[in-house]
């Protein structure tokens, strides 16, 4: 495997444990099960993961999370709510992701710009499949996806992923 050199921010509140507004410094909610297991499975990738959180803007709060990442089996791990240029991706329930020209060629032409040389010597379908999956995460944020463009009124974007939940995401 190739040496990893960028690190993976995964929000803490809504995004790694239930979050039901704000109860105290101590109180973290259960974990979200698929977001555990994906940090899990990319610490055992070897890809360096950061909690990345507004509540350690306060000091007094990083012990409780320490405590709450080590009780689930993912202790260890830096926490952080500072962005830098080796940050290759965040994970947060309250982001909203810009997309780029770039990422429309991508889309126009079929080129995972972002994917390994393998994943490029993939079908137009896979690489688009794989793309998919790096900007929308599944099923869930597409068809959240969809929601927003049909609130929105962007009939163009609603159809595309309309086409992609039927296209590429079925099992």
């Amino acid at each position: 495997m190739a040496e990893q050199t960028g690190w993976i921010g995964v929000d803490l509140d809504g995004t790694l444990a239930r979050y039901d507004g704000w109860i105290g410094p101590d109180h973290i909610g259960e974990p979200i099960p698929i977001m555990l297991e994906r940090v899990k499975q990319w610490i055992a990738d070897g890809i360096i993961v950061k909690i990345f959180t507004a509540r350690c803007g306060i000091p007094e709060q990083v012990a409780p999370i320490a405590a709450w990442l080590e009780k689930y089996g993912i202790g260890g791990l830096e926490i952080t709510n500072v962005k830098d240029f080796s940050m290759m991706e965040l994970w947060d329930d309250r982001a909203v992701r810009v997309l780029s020209q770039k990422y429309q060629l991508s889309v126009l032409i079929g080129v995972d710009f972002w994917s390994t040389d393998a994943a490029l010597s993939q079908s137009t379908e896979s690489a688009r499949r794989v793309l998919a999956f790096r900007l929308y995460g599944g099923i869930n944020e597409l068809v959240e996806e969809l929601r927003m463009a049909i609130h929105g009124g962007d009939r163009r974007r609603a159809l595309y992923a309309c086409d992609m939940i039927d296209k590429y995401i079925k099992p």
